[in-house]
């Protein structure tokens, strides 16, 4: 019997499964803990990305390489089939961190989202609480912004949270309009 013939003769199912199955590709630049590993802090600093001295030359700097990232920007989706933009769009985040050198530096981007964002047709990020550093010491570095590529995609808003004294606040930037598939205008709200 030749190799071809004994081939055809396998079940298909199996072997698409475990294909279906598999982690995702690795993704450059993309921090997925493995089994064991610490989630509470996300390894820093960013390779190619720093150190910047003025935090918004991080920011300006960071946009285009999160949005980069495969699936980062669903946009021209959002009006045409939302479950779909959901359902395809990945959320990336990170941390921009201040250092005792007065630089600012990115951590590694992480697209970890909650077990149950799929079932609930959401999607979030989970950022680690911690930057991992190996140049400093734990409580050297300064959190700045919480870095993420999606707003609200219903609302079309962008926003920024921050602690202020142990609680959460929400800062309204705007209102993303989408020129196409990877330009955007921020308009006042």
């Amino acid at each position: 019997m030749s190799g071809m013939k004994r081939f055809a003769r396998w079940p298909l199912g199996p072997l698409l499964l475990a294909l279906g199955c598999s982690a995702p590709r690795p993704v450059e630049g993309v921090w997925r803990p493995g089994p064991g590993e610490d989630t509470e802090h996300i390894p820093g600093p960013m390779k190619n990305l720093g150190p910047i001295d003025a935090y918004a030359d991080a920011l300006k700097a960071a946009c285009p390489l999160i949005l980069s990232k495969p699936n980062a920007t669903v946009g021209y989706l959002v009006d045409l089939n939302p479950e779909l933009a959901v359902r395809t769009a990945t959320e990336y985040c990170a941390w921009l961190y201040y250092t005792p050198e007065h630089k600012y530096e990115m951590s590694m981007l992480t697209d970890l989202s909650k077990l149950d964002d799929l079932v609930a047709n959401k999607k979030t990020c989970l950022l680690p609480t911690f930057v991992r550093d190996p140049r400093y010491e734990r409580g050297e570095i300064k959190y700045i912004f919480a870095l993420h590529n999606q707003y609200i995609p219903a609302t079309r808003e962008l926003m920024t949270w921050s602690q202020i004294d142990g609680n959460w606040e929400r800062t309204e930037y705007g209102i993303v309009s989408w020129i196409n598939d990877k330009t955007y205008r921020l308009d006042k709200i």
